[in-house]
């Protein structure tokens, strides 16, 4: 398993985000680092138990990575790492960028002009409904329209 494998199933851990892989490097390393840490390592470096119970139990999941990766294919998505060269430079100005992020298309110099559309998970019909139509009218203009992919607000953009 290489890194950038690591970076996608890391991701997919419920509970584990940028910032925590981030104090684990410190700690670790590296991702293989934090892949070989035992449980009670991963306690000791800050994680909660439930946590450090979480990314053990993905470890036996490593074809997850390959699914991730093919159910993206299939949905004419590529996976793009930090580690990726394709990954957007404004990602990586900001503080706190995302491991992985999902991309549907090129990226292009016009993409540098973009707008994120988030709101709530559980957001009303009228929401959505507003969400994709403001969403649909940027697109229309060119502007790219990003987001985190979670449910309700965020979708509805998509």
């Amino acid at each position: 398993m290489d890194d950038r494998e690591r970076l996608i199933l890391l991701n997919c851990v419920p509970g584990i985000g940028s910032a925590q892989i981030a104090r684990l490097l410190e700690v670790f390393g590296s991702l293989a680092g934090i892949w070989r840490a035992s449980e009670g390592h991963l306690i000791q470096a800050g994680r909660g138990p439930k946590t450090a119970s979480r990314l053990v139990a993905f470890r036996a999941q490593a074809r997850l990575a390959e699914q991730e990766l093919a159910l993206a294919r299939r949905f004419g998505c590529e996976i793009v790492t930090r580690l990726d060269p394709g990954f957007p430079d404004p990602l990586r100005q900001i503080p706190d960028p995302p491991l992985v992020i999902y991309r549907k298309g090129a990226w292009t110099r016009a993409d540098r002009t973009a707008v994120a559309i988030v709101g709530s998970r559980y957001a009303s019909l009228y929401g959505r409904q507003m969400a994709e139509r403001l969403a649909g009218e940027l697109a229309v203009r060119g502007i790219t329209v990003v987001s985190g992919l979670a449910r309700g607000i965020d979708a509805a953009a998509h």
